[in-house]
């Protein structure tokens, strides 16, 4: 995606910390990382939680990662 359709598309918009990753597999078997951060400085948007506010931590899952000897990367 563009930089203008990440924007336009986003639920939120910060600026983070990684706090922590972790692999897993997903219902699919597929290979997804779930990475922790602390919102530092939110800047657009809510979760389905409520507004975002620094000190948040929020989960953030995408598609990929290393788990088990096995890696997937899109």
């Amino acid at each position: 995606m563009a930089m203008r359709e990440l924007v336009t598309e986003a639920d939120v918009i910060a600026r983070v910390t990684v706090l922590d990753r972790q692999a897993r597999y997903d219902a699919l078997d597929r290979i997804v990382t779930d990475v922790r951060v602390r919102v530092d400085e939110p800047l657009f948007g809510a979760t389905e939680a409520g507004v975002v506010r620094a000190g948040d931590e929020l989960v953030i899952t995408r598609l990929g990662g290393e788990l088990d000897g096995l890696g997937l990367r899109i």
